[in-house]
């Protein structure tokens, strides 16, 4: 992850949330906030399928960030973060959320 002066290394669980942001990534993790130049969608290949779900085309979060999960419009579900950051799930990947999480 490249911060505004540095690159640092980080740990899969160390990262909360994974963010579109044009055709780069926001790396969202428990003490830092920065940019990596791949892609989500190059970004998604690499990461291991038990800890990160993708949620919406402009998210993929570790779902051991996941405090609650809401009902929202539309059979859509509204993740309550436990940075209480509020992720929507789009209707396009709500099946395969609730699959993958077994509810």
């Amino acid at each position: 992850m490249h911060t505004i002066d540095r690159w640092l290394p980080i740990e899969f669980n160390d990262i909360m949330v994974l963010e579109a942001d044009n055709r780069k990534t926001t790396v969202i993790s428990k003490n830092l906030v920065g940019i990596h130049k791949f892609s989500l969608s190059e970004l998604e290949l690499h990461l291991p399928s038990d800890i990160f779900i993708r949620c919406h085309r402009s998210y993929i979060v570790n779902i051991h960030y996941i405090a609650e999960i809401r009902p929202d419009a539309h059979s859509t579900f509204l993740l309550i973060m436990k940075d209480g950051a509020k992720i929507p799930v789009s209707q396009s990947y709500a099946s395969q959320f609730r699959k993958t999480l077994h509810f």
